[in-house]
């Protein structure tokens, strides 16, 4: 994917991993399309490189920062800019949606932390305890607690309902630059230029154990998926894999020459994704530590590694489900039941598409609920002719920003 004017310093997938945003020192928001990679929206207003981004939980909003003292929220739909957030410092590396997607955090190189109403573009809260830049926010899974680490060496939990102080954690002894919760938010991660990994118990902010090993401060951290095992990378090139129950040190993943920037483990926690200022990225199994490829082309270093949240439906043939006959197993008409069913991957509230004979009943949308002939808001379709499957009608449907569809028949 080109099109930018200059080094590309963050990216960001959609939640249901249809598009993905990018940003660059050109000062613009790029949105592509992981179908087929066409350029689908420029988002223009910033006045200075890009370096954050981030998609609300419904994929809805996109927010993005920069060193032009402002946030901005735009409508993925259609780019539109919602609400632009002034800030009095920099917006360099940390933006956060709350997981309801109601509020959006804002770090700034002025000490302080916004917390803004997303519907509409209100700061709600605001917290200046540090006394140096926040440099990585984190929401807690269930939302209720924001994690600010600081160039002051400290991370704080702030309460997302009224702003306050939980509680500060102190340990310490340089810059933290990296946070995780755990997937049950009960414990979390921080990392840290002292070339240590901290794990912390939130409930009442007791440090459980430090994990040393590390030979240069640590800019990476991820949780795998159950909670088990957590990663962490630094400018050392390497990445190290931890128990979390004991702090133990399971394996040591090196074969980068550069920083280890970031760090991604799989949403079913088969593999691992770190991004380097070699200018690779590598895939590594997460169960035995084998370096699996090494994705080259980047002619600058990689700051980040993303996976996408699911396997986008196009990656996958259509899967033709048996006919209720339990006859038909592939996508031919059954004439007897004449009837076809053809199953995506799942896809939030697009459940099955389904495909009926006009004569048997109604031809349905995508998403499971409104009939074909009108317009659900998040897929578009009509019934057309179609001559590669024997039916009088198809049904088309297509996401709202593409203008073109995918029909029944794959085709």
């Amino acid at each position: 994917m080109e099109g930018h004017r200059g080094a590309v310093l963050s990216v960001a997938f959609s939640p249901d991993g249809m598009l993905l945003a990018s940003g660059a020192v050109d000062s613009t928001v790029r949105l592509w399309s992981l179908w087929d990679g066409a350029l689908l929206q420029v988002l223009e207003g910033h006045a200075g490189p890009v370096r954050s981004l981030a998609f609300s939980p419904d994929g809805e909003v996109l927010a993005s920062g920069a060193r032009d003292d402002a946030a901005r929220l735009w409508r993925v739909s259609d780019g539109a800019l919602l609400h632009t957030l002034e800030e009095r410092g920099d917006v360099r590396l940390t933006l956060s949606f709350s997981p309801d997607g109601s509020l959006l955090a804002v770090g700034s190189d002025n000490e302080t932390v916004r917390l803004w109403r997303v519907a509409d573009g209100v700061p709600v809260r605001a917290r200046e305890d540090h006394t140096d830049m926040a440099l990585c926010l984190a929401f807690s899974p269930d939302g209720t607690l924001l994690a600010v680490g600081s160039g002051d060496y400290t991370v704080r939990l702030l309460n997302t309902t009224d702003g306050t102080t939980v509680r500060t954690l102190r340990g310490h002894t340089d810059r933290v630059w990296s946070l995780a919760f755990s997937p049950d938010g009960t414990l979390l991660a921080s990392g840290s230029a002292d070339n240590t990994v901290r794990l912390w118990r939130v409930s009442d902010g007791r440090l459980l154990r430090t994990l040393e090993g590390h030979q240069d401060l640590v800019w990476g951290l991820d949780f795998s998926p159950d909670g088990s095992l957590l990663a962490s990378g630094g400018e050392d090139k390497t990445i190290r894999l931890w128990h979390v129950s004991d702090g133990t040190l399971l394996r040591i993943m090196e074969g980068h020459t550069d920083s280890v920037n970031g760090l991604d483990i799989s949403p079913d926690g088969s593999l691992l994704a770190s991004a380097s200022g070699d200018k690779t990225v590598r895939l590594w199994r997460l169960s035995d530590g084998t370096p699996l490829r090494t994705l080259e082309g980047h002619t600058n270093w990689v700051g980040i590694a993303v996976f996408s949240p699911m396997e986008p439906a196009w990656h996958r043939r259509l899967r033709i489900t048996p006919c209720a006959c339990g006859v038909w197993k592939t996508g031919r008409f059954c004439e007897q039941c004449r009837v076809i069913r053809a199953r995506f991957p799942p896809l939030p509230s697009r459940g099955m598409a389904r495909f009926w004979h006009p004569g048997h009943g109604t031809i349905r949308c995508g998403c499971g609920v409104v009939p074909m002939e009108r317009s659900c808001g998040r897929w578009r379709g009509i019934t057309i002719g179609c001559g590669a499957w024997p039916f009088p009608r198809m049904a088309l449907f297509w996401p709202p920003h593409r203008k073109t569809g995918l029909c029944g028949c794959g085709e």
